[in-house]
């Protein structure tokens, strides 16, 4: 597997962990989907040792935000 799909791997996981966090506090909702964003980018350059920018910050920025989006919908909804 390449570089940039673990990295969106990556990314899907901690948008889901962000999403369920969220549920719980939802105050901060945001403000955690931030937090998680800024720590998969330390995240991709200690596990891959990459700094090409494209990589490190913009690649897989949508499914972070999707997946937390759509796990905090999903249980919002189910309550």
């Amino acid at each position: 597997m390449e570089i940039e799909d673990k990295v969106l791997v990556w990314r899907g996981i901690l948008g889901v962990i962000a999403g369920i966090i969220s549920y719980f506090i939802i105050h901060y909702a945001i403000l955690i989907a931030i937090l998680f964003y800024v720590a998969s980018i330390f995240l991709v350059m200690y596990l891959y040792k990459r700094r090409d920018r494209s990589v490190v910050y913009f690649k897989g920025i949508t499914i972070l935000f999707a997946t937390w989006f759509l796990i905090l919908l999903i249980l919002y909804n189910i309550q």
